[in-house]
């Protein structure tokens, strides 16, 4: 799903790797779909890319590429995988414990192929 909404862009902060945090407002209430979209994308850690326009954006105009963080560790990206794989086996229990569980028969595995 896209996302095409209304919004007033708030003051920008940047940090010391000069990544920027953007912050919007919407002008008009959200559906309940988008606010789903909202949240869901947000517990996901989902990469996806932010366009701003004074003017209305036609659907060309919008990247088809997916968005990719080079900059994510091959570990963050390990347990994002694993997030994912936590909610389509049904979420449950602790993420966390689950984390563990996973990275523990994973070294468990990989230990058992050392000399």
């Amino acid at each position: 799903m896209k996302l095409q909404v209304e919004a007033h862009m708030l003051m920008p902060t940047f940090r010391k790797d000069r990544c920027g945090t953007l912050k919007f407002t919407t002008a008009r209430e959200l559906t309940k779909e988008e606010r789903e979209f909202i949240l869901e994308a947000g517990v996901n850690d989902e990469m996806g890319w932010v366009c701003w326009s004074g003017n209305k954006m036609q659907t060309e105009d919008l990247p088809s590429e997916p968005a990719t963080d080079d900059n994510k560790t091959p570990a963050k990206r390990l347990r994002d995988v694993l997030f994912v794989l936590w909610k389509q086996e049904g979420s449950r229990g602790d993420f966390e414990l689950y984390y563990r569980e996973r990275m523990g028969k994973l070294i468990d595995m990989i230990k058992a192929k050392l000399d």
